[in-house]
């Protein structure tokens, strides 16, 4: 089902809405289209400095299923 846009004057009030569909605030709300650009072309210039120096980027998992703690055996 296709739910029409919020108004352009209003925005989105809902705080989890903003976070969870960024798609809308992105297009309702021009500052956070702004600094999603900036962050954008930040993270692009790094990338190249960092590609100019011979650094390679590697992703690593920032959130487990299961916290390494709770595997523990105890002694």
């Amino acid at each position: 089902m296709l739910y029409p846009l919020p108004e352009k004057f209003h925005g989105l009030a809902d705080i989890e809405t903003i976070y969870r569909q960024r798609y809308l605030d992105l297009i309702s709300n021009p500052a956070s289209r702004e600094r999603f650009i900036k962050r954008s072309k930040i993270i692009r210039v790094i990338r190249h400095f960092l590609d100019s120096q011979d650094y390679f980027e590697v992703e690593t998992p920032m959130l487990h299923p299961i916290p390494a703690a709770q595997r523990r055996v105890p002694l």
